[in-house]
Formats: C-alpha cells, sequence, structure tokens
C-alpha cells in the first residue's frame, strides 16, 4: 500500500517596512488636505456670522461667541483670521463695558504682528490707545476727587473744557437800500494759536439762500426812445465769508468779550430788469423782463460781543459789512437800447447768533472761597 499525499504551500513574504510607511505618509498628507479647507471654512463661516450678529441684529453678547469660536477654529494656521476675529471680539467686549478684556485682546494683537494686515494692526493700536487714554483719565479723577476729599480746604467745582471747535447758528437781518431781509446765518469756528492771551479764529459761515424783497432798485430812460423805461430790482441769493476773528481786551472777567474780524466774502444775487416801451407797428404798450446773475468777491468786516462766553453756550450779538459794487449793462431787447444799471450800495448785516462750543466738562480743585 502505497501513501500519496498531495499538499500546497504557500510562503509568505514578510511585509516590507519602507513600504507601509511610505503608504502611510501618504495617507496622512491626503487626510491633512481634506481637513485644512474645512476648519478653514469654518472658521470663515463663524466670522460672518459674527459680523452679522453684531452690526444686524446688533447683539454684541452673542456675536462674541461666534468671534470666539471663529479664533479657535482659525487658530495659528490662519493668523489674518484669527487677528479679525479677535479685534472684533475688542468691540463686542467695549460695548457690553468689559473695557479691560478689551484692552487686553487689543494688545495681543499688536504684540503678535506676524501675518496680521495693516488696517487690523492700525486699528487694534488706534483702539488700545484710546482705552488706556480714557482709563488714565478716569484713574486721574478718581486721584483729584479722593485728594479733594482728603484736604478739607480744596472743592471739586465742575469747569469746561472746549476742544477748539464751535458751531453759530442764528437769525441775521441784511439790509440794503433801507429794506431788513431775514436770513439764516451758520458757521463754524476754529482755534488758532490758542496759546496767546487772545486766541485767534478762523470762522467759516454762510448766509442762506432765500427770496427777499429787492435790495436796491433803479430807472433808466432812454434819451433815443422817450417812451421806453427800464427798471431793476437787485435781489441777493447767499454770501459766504470766511475771516479772521479775534478777541478784544476784556479784563479779568470772561463773561462779556468783544471781538473783532477781516476775511472775504462771495455773494451771489440776480438783477430783474423790466422794459416798458411801445410797439413801433401797433403803438400798443410792451412789457419785457430779463434777468441778470451776478457773483462778487469783496472785503468782509465784522463786529461782536459774546454774551456769557464763559458757559459752554453762549450768545453772540454782531454786525458785518461787506462792499458789493454791483455795476452792470442789460441789452433789453429794443433796437439800438442798452440799459445801464450802478447799483453802489453795501449790504450790512445785524443778527444775534447762540455758538456751541464743543468739549466735556471735567471736575477740579479749587480753593475753597
Amino acid at each position: 500500500m502505497v501513501d500519496v499525499r498531495v499538499g500546497i504551500g504557500f510562503q509568505l513574504n514578510p511585509p516590507n517596512r519602507s513600504r507601509v510607511a511610505f503608504f502611510f505618509f501618504v495617507f496622512l498628507l491626503s487626510g491633512l488636505s481634506l481637513s485644512a479647507p474645512l476648519w478653514a471654512a469654518s472658521a470663515q463661516k463663524l466670522f460672518e456670522q459674527g459680523l452679522f450678529t453684531e452690526t444686524g441684529e446688533r447683539n454684541p453678547e452673542k456675536a462674541l461667541d461666534y468671534f470666539r469660536q471663529a479664533a479657535q477654529e482659525a487658530g495659528p494656521r490662519n493668523p489674518g483670521l484669527l487677528a479679525d476675529a479677535r479685534l472684533h471680539m475688542g468691540r463686542c467686549l467695549s460695548k457690553l463695558g468689559k473695557t479691560d478684556e478689551a484692552l487686553g485682546i487689543y494688545l495681543v494683537i499688536t504684540k503678535n504682528p506676524a501675518g496680521v494686515s495693516a488696517d487690523t494692526l492700525q486699528t487694534a493700536q488706534t483702539e488700545s490707545d484710546r482705552i488706556q487714554a480714557d482709563m488714565k483719565r478716569a484713574a486721574d479723577q478718581a486721584a483729584l476727587e479722593e485728594a479733594a476729599h482728603r484736604n478739607v480746604a480744596t472743592i471739586l467745582v465742575p469747569e469746561f473744557r472746549d476742544n477748539g471747535v464751535s458751531l453759530l447758528f442764528g437769525p441775521t437781518f441784511v439790509r440794503g437800500s433801507g429794506v431788513f431781509a431775514a436770513r439764516g446765518d451758520v458757521s463754524m469756528r476754529l482755534r488758532i494759536f490758542g496759546r496767546q492771551s487772545r486766541p485767534v479764529f478762523l470762522e467759516v459761515g454762510a448766509l442762506t439762500p432765500g427770496e427777499n424783497p429787492a435790495m436796491a432798485s433803479g430807472e433808466f430812460k432812454s434819451s433815443f426812445f422817450p417812451g421806453a423805461t427800464d427798471e431793476a430790482e437787485l435781489h441777493m441769493g447767499y454770501q459766504i465769508h470766511a475771516a479772521l476773528v479775534r478777541d478784544l481786551p476784556h479784563g479779568h472777567q470772561d463773561a462779556i468779550i468783544p471781538e473783532v474780524g477781516v476775511g472775504a466774502a462771495y455773494t451771489t444775487s440776480r438783477v430783474n430788469v423790466m422794459t416798458s416801451s411801445t410797439d413801433n407797428f401797433t403803438g400798443l404798450p410792451t412789457l419785457t423782463t430779463q434777468e441778470t446773475h451776478f457773483r462778487v468777491w469783496s472785503p468782509y468786516l465784522r463786529a461782536g460781543v459774546r454774551l456769557f462766553a464763559n458757559h459752554p453756550v453762549s450768545v453772540l450779538l454782531g454786525l458785518s459789512y461787506t462792499v458789493t459794487p454791483y455795476k452792470g449793462s442789460t441789452d433789453t431787447g429794443v433796437p439800438l437800447h442798452t440799459a445801464s444799471f450802478d447799483f453802489p450800495d453795501k449790504f450790512w448785516t445785524a443778527g444775534a447768533q447762540l455758538q456751541i462750543r464743543f468739549g466735556r466738562t471735567e471736575y477740579v480743585a479749587r480753593p475753597k472761597p
């Protein structure tokens, strides 16, 4: 008896370690390339939701959560988006009254400028400086109040500190040839050379346009056409002026301050001409009208006095004088007939304005009276 056995055998080679490592590295890179857009898109979406919530819904508390999540998702892999999210976190914290936390975030942005846009860095630096200035001002005020409470010979009194900018507005009456026209007068002032004992102001203002009675009138009769008569009326449009205004000496008191100013004015006006004549063919009377516009540069002089000048809101009583010689000739349409008018009248105004100075009121220590 013959025992025959048939077998099949397989020989498995041991795995190649370098080949396994290569495939694992390729798999890891592909996973990272797929996951990077996912976290980037997630961070950007959270940031956009935060912007909508902050500006659209005006909910800084809810927007703060979105910006925090966006900052966490962005991380150091996206420093630009991380800094933008932190910047808006600071804004939300400021709106919620948490200025200390906002300052800390702004400082983190400015101390890590790598990969951050210039606008974000500039905004963070500006907000940081503003918060630190406010904190210093509050600390100085608190120290001043504490010192005043300790010193029984000192009291705290409110004092207005203006920043040199003021707004003036009120009614003004413009006079031509015996006619007064009411106009609005609006001006802005900026203090220059403020260190002088009597400051100088740069003032830019305007008399508002409006319909008014004739400021002046004239009449012309032709020697060639005895039956033709031309009557003209001058109407003022508006006036813009720029002047340097300086306080006059006013002693040791600051409640009533006289002032003078000099500058230039740009005045617009129109002349309405009405011609009465007789038609040569029919013999019937005719009436024609014509309108001419004038624009004149002229010197501008003013003088006034400010009442309650030591308060944020004061009253300015003033006069102004403008040299406006109006001269012109008008062809009225009648053959060989040209009417010439001369309005030598000067415009001057008288009015009262409220002056509002911009600034803030602070408590300062003063000796008890």
